[in-house]
């Protein structure tokens, strides 16, 4: 009788452990109710329970005045380095590629992009511009060279800005019997 007994408190002595046990480790994740006593762990329950992920622009920093009234500083937001493209080829067919390859990886990304100071010469097949961050969108996706014929001028260039509405042309130039025009597409 007494090894019977023995097994039998074994066995709820292993139910208490097993029990104890279990509430130990419920409690310690439970956020549903961890909120109650901790208060530093309401914003874990109630940002779980969200359904959207919203992401707030980041905060001015303030200082606060002699008498006590915040005073907000403004954030210094990184200033744009212009990028200078300077491109040689030996060919024109060359010049059209490499300036559409440079500006398209750079005005594509940033709406606010804007080539200035643009210089193409066709005798030395060379092409030279600063891009600049402008105040207004220009919504520039890349620059590009067309050209044609001195005789007939350039067909290309009149059926790129009629199938890009709003491109503009940039800079224009005669050499090696071609004219052609630097134009930003958008």
């Amino acid at each position: 009788m007494l090894k019977k007994n023995i097994s039998i408190l074994i066995g709820i002595a292993v139910v208490i452990i097993a029990t104890a046990a279990y509430f130990m480790f419920t409690k310690k994740n439970d956020k549903s109710t961890s909120w109650r006593t901790d208060p530093a762990k309401v914003d874990i329950v109630v940002s779980e329970n969200r359904h959207t992920v919203e992401t707030l622009p980041p905060a001015n920093t303030t200082a606060v005045a002699a008498d006590s009234v915040a005073v907000e500083q403004p954030v210094d937001e990184p200033t744009f380095q212009p990028i200078e493209i300077n491109i040689q080829a030996s060919s024109i067919g060359d010049l059209a590629n490499k300036i559409k390859g440079k500006t398209e990886v750079i005005l594509s990304n940033n709406p606010y992009l804007s080539p200035t100071s643009i210089k193409l010469d066709l005798q030395k097949n060379s092409f030279y511009c600063v891009i600049n961050q402008a105040s207004q969108k220009s919504n520039f996706v890349k620059l590009g060279l067309y050209y044609g014929p001195s005789a007939s001028g350039c067909e290309s260039c009149r059926t790129v800005i009629q199938k890009n509405p709003g491109s503009v042309v940039l800079a224009s130039g005669n050499g090696n019997g071609l004219v052609g025009q630097v134009i930003g597409i958008k």
